[in-house]
C-alpha cells in the first residue's frame, strides 16, 4: 500500500487538460498505511496530462469533495 501524490505547478493545474510534472510515490511499513511510512520514489512524467481513466476519474470525485483548508493554505484553479 503506498500514496501517490502528483505535483504540478499553478500554470499545469490550470491547464486544459491538467498536467503534472512529477509523481511521488510514498512507501508505508508493512504495506499498512497506519504504520507510518519508509520511503519515497519521485518519477519525472515529463508532463502527464493525467490519461489513466483512473486517475482521472480519482481526481474529478476529490475536486467534487470539498475540504476546509487550514488557514495560510489556498486552493488553485
Amino acid at each position: 500500500m503506498h500514496i501517490t501524490i502528483y505535483v504540478c505547478t499553478e500554470e499545469g493545474w490550470n491547464a486544459a487538460p491538467r498536467r503534472s510534472n512529477a509523481c511521488v510515490h510514498i512507501y508505508s511499513y508493512a504495506q499498512v498505511v497506519r504504520n507510518g511510512f519508509h520511503s519515497f520514489w519521485i518519477k519525472n512524467s515529463n508532463n502527464n496530462s493525467f490519461k489513466s481513466a483512473i486517475v482521472s476519474d480519482k481526481l474529478q470525485r476529490a475536486l467534487l469533495n470539498p475540504v476546509e483548508l487550514p488557514e495560510g493554505f489556498y486552493r488553485l484553479g
